[in-house]
This record gives C-alpha cells, structure tokens and sequence, in this order.
C-alpha cells in the first residue's frame, strides 16, 4: 500500500513550501519538494495573504524508472522560485526554464499552475 502524505498550514514539509523572509508579506515562495522514503505522494498548502501556495507531488514507476509528477500553484501578484532535488532530470516543465545552481535545478515562476515532471537518477 503507498504510503501518503498531506500537509495543510505548515511551511516546512515534504512538500517543500518556504516563505522567503527576505521579501516581506509573501510575496515570493520557495518550493523544493523533498522526495524519498516510503512516500508515494505528498501535498502541501500555505494559506498566504495573496491565496494558497499549493506543491504536490506523486512518483511514478515508469520503464525508464522513477518519474516525480510535481503540481504547483503560485497565487496571483506573487512569484516563486521551483527547486528539485539533485539528480533531477526534466522531463517536461510547462513553460520553465530551469537551471542548474550550485548543482540543483531551478525556475522561477510568475503567479499561475505549473505542472513538472522530472526524472530521479
């Protein structure tokens, strides 16, 4: 049986939902999923004051191995910076453009729904 997680009103999960500090009134988020273990899937919510900061994610077994579907919501008039783990490789990435810093891959993302997939070496 998969084993599940859902985390509502709490920052620091699984999930990967970070309120950055330094720009006031939660303007910009951090989202770095945290994958691994016995989880098969986890979601997580912040109630920010510009709406939900949503991420959830799912692994699936695939042919080519493990694939991490990752949902996030970034609410309207806000950003967020996408973390994944090391090893990551995307798949696919609903318009992001991510990067490779200090050997992890990221993107930002304007307010909207962004659906990544990425693969885990």
């Amino acid at each position: 049986m998969p084993t599940v997680l859902s985390v509502s009103g709490s920052t620091e999960s699984v999930a990967g939902l970070e309120i950055d500090e330094e720009l006031p009134a939660y303007k910009h988020s951090i989202i770095a999923p945290q994958i691994g273990g016995n989880l098969t899937w986890a979601k997580g919510t912040f109630a920010s004051v510009y709406g939900d900061v949503v991420s959830s994610w799912k692994v699936e077994e695939t042919r080519e191995g493990k694939v991490v579907a990752l949902c996030v919501e970034v609410p309207a008039n806000t950003r967020s910076t996408i973390q994944l783990m090391k090893g990551a490789e995307v798949i696919s990435s609903d318009g992001l453009s991510f990067a490779a810093q200090k050997g992890i891959l990221q993107a930002e993302a304007g307010s909207g729904t962004y659906r990544i997939r990425f693969s885990l070496s």
